[in-house]
Order: structure tokens, then sequence, then C-alpha cells
């Protein structure tokens, strides 16, 4: 496992050092270039992953990133807001509830609070994969 960190760690250097060979005024004012190119990297290489997933992962924040990475999250009226932060409302987050309920598949049936972002139906971690499938 090691050396095949270590192998992508050589890779991504080799790439970086071709990148920067090919465009020396990216990012020219900053220390932390290198840093830079990794996660910009890294988020082109899981975008395509991201984007054809089949099930939401558990974490409502991470359930919100597939779905904008799918496409499903449409902007409010239809166009970004740019340079803007959004305001923090005290808005229930999608994927978790204040209330608790029994899981829908679990013979003894455990009180959750996480939900199908689809469906709306109460599951634990465990069969919230599960929980569209009905």
């Amino acid at each position: 496992m090691c050396l095949f960190y270590h192998l992508v760690d050589v890779l991504c250097f080799n790439a970086y050092i071709l990148f920067t060979s090919v465009d020396p005024s990216w990012n020219s004012g900053k220390n932390f270039k290198r840093r830079l190119f990794l996660q910009q990297l890294g988020r082109a290489l899981i975008a395509p992953a991201t984007a054809n997933r089949s099930h939401f992962p558990r974490g409502p924040f991470a359930a919100s990133l597939v779905l904008q990475a799918q496409g499903q999250v449409h902007q409010e009226e239809g166009h970004e807001k740019q340079g803007e932060e959004e305001e923090k409302e005290e808005k229930p987050q999608p994927g978790l509830s204040r209330k608790r309920k029994a899981c829908l598949l679990c013979p003894n049936p455990k009180r959750v609070r996480s939900q199908c972002i689809k469906c709306r139906g109460y599951a634990c971690r465990k069969n919230l994969a599960l929980v569209c499938l009905q």
C-alpha cells in the first residue's frame, strides 16, 4: 500500500512539473501552488465518478455535492449569484431531520434522524442506500 501511494505521489509531482512548464504564470503569486494543483487534479479525477453515482452518500453535505455534480440541483431563479456568499438560514439540512422516527427496514425499529433524499423515508446508516429500492 505504501508503494502505491508513493507511486501516486511521484506521478502527481511529475504532472505538476509538466503543468507548470506549460503554464508558468499559473498562480504565480502563491507559495502553495503544488497543493492547489493537487486539489484541482483530485476534483477533476473524481468528477466523472460522482456524476455517475447510483446511490447517495450518507451525509447530507456529501449528498448535496453529488446532486450538484449530477446537475439535479437547480440554481434559484435560474441564475447564479456570482461573488456573493449565500446567507445561512436555519433550514433543516437535506437528509437530516429534527424528528426521530423508526427505520423503515430494520426488524427492531431503531429511532433515527437520517432520511433518504429522494423518498424522505427514515433509515439507519446500514439501510440508507436501500430505502429507495423498495
